[in-house]
């Protein structure tokens, strides 16, 4: 709740006082971000992602990713291992709310524009596909964007296989049958339907990067607001604009 504080001011020339009350809006705000955060990481807010809506679509995929690492941290003596990136291929399709958190993610760092332009080289040369999912590291073979990895890179090989894994999964998959599956995911087409119905068609995350402006911004309007609505406000705002 916003509080009422008295603040008294001296006039320089008679020295008389004057006291007023001020209303101080932001004070819910920074009680909030005094809070542990809606992921689960057990840090304060302020301290962790304090410019995401503790109800927006952000945070809730940010809480069900974090579900998932959980459940995926029980598996003992897990085959995949840190540096590993069989499984990370180039072409594999990812929700536009999930594009949304990567977008965000490349925002703060500063390296959307280095990314764009791996895409528009990969779409423009379509007979030359990398090995490589572009976001994997040159030099350390890692993720760089593991953090806000999507729900295929968290899935495959977990409580997802084809014939595309390693070896080591497909020979050991009985060691990751245990995990947790939910009915909110569609595993084979990579899209969340949460209680209030978001459905999203997937699309490769190049093609999602590629539609990009030059300076790595959305092209369009809704989709502006979209991106705005998925990290600032209550679902329902996300909802509302989706359906326009």
């Amino acid at each position: 709740m916003n509080r009422i504080r008295k603040i008294t001011i001296i006039d320089p020339i008679t020295d008389e006082k004057s006291v007023y009350q001020i209303r101080l809006l932001y004070e819910g705000k920074d009680m909030e971000n005094n809070n542990l955060c809606f992921c689960g990481s057990g840090m304060k807010k302020k301290k962790c992602h304090p410019d995401i809506h503790e109800k927006s679509l952000f945070a809730t995929l940010l809480h069900y990713y974090k579900e998932l690492d959980d459940e995926s941290k029980t598996v003992q003596n897990p085959l995949c291992k840190k540096g590993c990136n069989e499984c990370c291929e180039s072409t594999f399709s990812v929700s536009q709310s999930e594009f949304f958190m990567i977008l965000n993610s490349l925002k703060i760092t500063d390296e959307i524009a280095i990314y764009k332009a791996k895409a528009d080289e990969i779409v423009n040369n379509k007979y030359e596909m990398p090995d490589k999912c572009i976001f994997v590291d040159d030099y350390t073979g890692a993720c760089r964007i593991y953090e806000v990895r999507p729900l295929v890179c968290r899935l495959y090989g977990v409580v997802k296989t084809d014939d595309n894994v390693c070896e080591q999964i497909k020979n050991n998959q009985h060691i990751y049958d245990t995990l947790l599956t939910s009915s909110s995911i569609n595993i084979a087409h990579n899209t969340f339907s949460f209680d209030n119905g978001i459905m999203t068609t997937p699309k490769p995350l190049i093609y999602w990067i590629s539609k990009l402006t030059s300076d790595g911004d959305l092209n369009s309007d809704k989709q502006k607001r979209l991106f705005e609505a998925a990290k600032s406000y209550p679902i329902s705002e996300y909802l509302r604009i989706l359906q326009i």
